[in-house]
């Protein structure tokens, strides 16, 4: 199905000054999204800099996509500007970034699009009437405007999506072909069948409303087609985007893929800050990385060994394995040292167990990990 006018999102969108809230280092502004109801719409943002003297070419930049609850985040485009990148972030729910408010009672910008209706809900609506048609238009219509920038290298530019961010990253790089890179944080596709809330949202819907929902916003067939690399960060217990979806997601990607995976990690909007999300940015960006390059595992029965290398000393490798089957936020995770002799890292799984992955960190902390694997029995 043929939805998106990319003549017109490429098009750099009009912008003024955004004066309701001000943030220290930052601005404030609004650009202009697609029509709603055959009415204009607006979209309010903070965009920062770098300080100090811009390179050659202008600077990287990274357009921010927050998730469920979120808004234009100030301090995570000053904390990107930091680390060299250009930022922008915006509210995808048509309201002003009150953070001290949620998100509805927020107040509303005076032209704004659809609000989210909570699990694709709209999907009666005519395409472009649903939040996901307009929030991933507003996400590449942002990265339009950050490219025309004069500060900005439009040719190095990324994304970062946190949560539903992270689905929205996932379609919106299979829409827009211009990002160099791409860090959705838990979100991901293939979460009909997941046992995580979008699974369970999923399957009470009617065979209509799914059928309609995977044809337009299921985000496979936007995520198969994309070549853009993408280092994906999720935790193990992650109530909304199980291991095993992820795992599913990550499988789908032609181009180049890294994988974070913490144990435990908590779910919320601090994924913004990752030093590995600057990293791989960097790499992409600068073809200079210090981040761990894993291989692929080779396990013969509970013996399993992994081929890792970094320009860095890797200093620690884990193995992360479960016991326990049944609602993947619900194992108990646990982990024994592995043993790093050369860039081969092995270890022996315990007795029982149902899934495992290596997690392997440098001695600048910096960690990824290896291919989620799991056993069904």
């Amino acid at each position: 199905m043929k939805i998106w006018n990319k003549e017109k999102l490429y098009k750099v969108p009009k912008s003024w000054p955004g004066k309701e809230f001000q943030e220290p280092g930052v601005k404030s502004l609004y650009y202009e999204g697609l029509p709603y109801k055959s009415k204009p719409t607006e979209v309010y943002a903070y965009y920062g800099v770098p300080e100090g003297k811009m390179p050659e070419g202008g600077c990287p930049a990274v357009v921010l996509v927050h998730g469920g609850g979120g808004t234009a985040f100030a301090q995570y485009v000053k904390w990107w500007n930091q680390h060299g990148y250009a930022a922008i972030a915006m509210d995808l729910e048509g309201h002003l970034p009150d953070q001290t408010k949620q998100t509805q009672d927020r107040p509303a910008v005076g032209r704004p699009g659809p609000s989210q209706d909570k699990m694709w809900d709209d999907i009666d609506k005519p395409v472009d009437e649903q939040w996901f048609y307009h929030c991933i238009a507003q996400v590449v219509l942002a990265h339009s405007l950050i490219r025309s920038f004069p500060e900005v290298n439009p040719e190095k530019t990324g994304i970062v999506g946190i949560s539903w961010g992270g689905i929205i990253t996932c379609l919106a790089i299979g829409v827009d072909d211009r990002f160099k890179f791409a860090v959705p944080v838990y979100g991901c596709v293939a979460l009909a069948d997941s046992d995580g809330t979008f699974g369970d949202g999923l399957k009470r819907k009617t065979p209509e409303h799914l059928k309609r929902i995977m044809e337009l916003w299921e985000g496979s067939g936007y995520l198969s087609k994309s070549k853009v690399p993408i280092l994906w960060i999720n935790g193990t217990n992650d109530i909304h985007f199980p291991l095993d979806s992820w795992q599913k997601s990550i499988n789908m990607v032609k181009g180049q893929t890294m994988q974070r995976t913490e144990i435990r990690m908590p779910h919320g909007h601090g994924g913004f800050i990752s030093a590995e999300a600057v990293m791989f940015a960097d790499g992409i960006i600068k073809g200079n990385t210090e981040l761990p390059v894993i291989g692929k595992i080779k396990h013969n029965g509970n013996q399993v060994l992994l081929q890792a290398k970094c320009v860095k000393r890797i200093v620690k490798a884990e193995l992360c394995y479960t016991t326990d089957q049944g609602k993947h936020s619900d194992r108990l995770w646990k982990t024994i040292p592995a043993n790093i002799y050369d860039e081969t890292i092995s270890a022996s799984l315990p007795e029982s167990f149902t899934a495992f992955f290596f997690n392997v960190t440098s001695e600048d902390n910096l960690m990824l990990s290896s291919k989620y694997i799991e056993f069904t029995k």
